[in-house]
């Protein structure tokens, strides 16, 4: 099968969506021919992914030109399935759709739909638009899947399929119980709906019972805003600015828990990222968090927060306790892989290409 991927390939993103289509293009190359319309990198062929033969850059608008040029006389002359990385068709997209490719998108969240956002990020006439000259959607969650029926209901008839995603780490063996630090690890962005106060609230409980305990705030490097506002626990606190994946891993490796406070979520990767490496997960009871979680973490009653923390510290304290949960992580961490994410995809790619 010959598949585009419209929009742009990094060779070692770190997360997000890009992260998603790189990722699924190392599964799909092994038996199919993947292209991705633009490249930010030196143009190569990495492991099987192909791109045009130069770097993208501004004004946006020749580029895409070039890009367009390129493939309509030096690339493969059709596609069997276009899938769009970001809302909207590029010129090449938009090129091989009209020659009779599939177009498929992936909706990873209701973000925008749900908390609010600019025009120039989000128009609801433009995404009704863009979802119409789809052939089917992807959902990264059931959560996901859900939210988006109830926004768009026009489009729940089309072809469609729940694809969840993976984590990027092998699973490592548990390390011993008595290793464990109370370390508590908090990662990614910290802004908005990401509720980093409460992280910074449920840390501060965490304190008056194991005042030996560390959070590790793993991402941008600190605001003054926030600088100020963790001044108190500031000698139990420690700032990793943009960790490597090796790096993070690590941290996952050493530490006790994740503290995951979003207030809402499309899939929730970091929870499978921590399950991986025997990190156990706290997070809140909403959107897909309990579908990825399973059993295998804390969540938190949102009523009754010390509640949650009383029982997150007794799991610490605990030998069986923590055992049974980091087995619990493991086993469902296993039941996600990118390789099942993978023959997911192409099942619909090729229901899509029978119609």
């Amino acid at each position: 099968m010959k598949i585009l991927f419209d929009g742009p390939f990094q060779s070692v993103p770190k997360s997000g969506v890009l992260l998603y289509f790189n990722l699924l293009a190392r599964e799909f190359a092994r038996s199919n021919i993947i292209y991705f319309s633009r490249t930010y990198s030196k143009s190569i062929q990495w492991n099987g992914v192909s791109t045009p033969k130069f770097k993208h850059y501004r004004p946006h608008k020749l580029f895409f030109h070039l890009e367009y040029i390129w493939f309509k006389f030096f690339g493969p002359k059709h596609f069997d399935v276009v899938h769009t990385i970001e809302y909207s068709l590029s010129p090449v997209g938009r090129y091989f759709v009209k020659k009779g490719a599939k177009h498929v998108i992936t909706i990873y969240d209701l973000i925008h739909e749900i908390w609010g956002a600019p025009p120039n990020l989000y128009n609801k006439i433009i995404r009704e638009k863009f979802y119409k000259e789809s052939d089917g959607l992807l959902f990264i969650s059931n959560s996901t899947k859900h939210d988006f029926n109830k926004f768009y209901p026009e489009f729940s008839g089309y072809p469609n399929s729940v694809t969840y995603l993976a984590s990027k780490y092998t699973q490592s063996s548990i390390p011993t119980y008595e290793s464990r630090k109370p370390n508590f690890v908090y990662a990614g962005s910290r802004e908005g709906y990401k509720n980093f106060n409460l992280a910074l609230e449920i840390f501060s409980l965490i304190l008056v019972e194991l005042p030996n305990a560390k959070l590790i705030v793993c991402g941008s490097p600190p605001n003054e805003n926030e600088k100020n506002i963790t001044q108190n626990i500031r000698n139990s606190l420690k700032w990793i600015s943009f960790p490597s994946d090796d790096e993070l891993k690590d941290i996952f490796l050493d530490s006790f828990a994740l503290l995951y406070t979003s207030s809402y979520e499309g899939f929730g990767l970091p929870l499978l990222e921590a399950m991986s490496n025997g990190c156990i997960p706290v997070a809140r009871n909403h959107s897909s968090i309990p579908e990825v979680m399973g059993n295998a973490g804390v969540l938190l009653d949102n009523d009754n927060v010390d509640q949650s923390i009383n029982e997150l510290i007794q799991v610490f304290q605990n030998t069986l306790k923590h055992e049974f949960i980091l087995q619990s992580g493991f086993k469902q961490a296993s039941k996600f892989s990118w390789s099942k994410t993978a023959s997911d995809t192409i099942i619909l790619y090729k229901s899509l290409l029978k119609t």
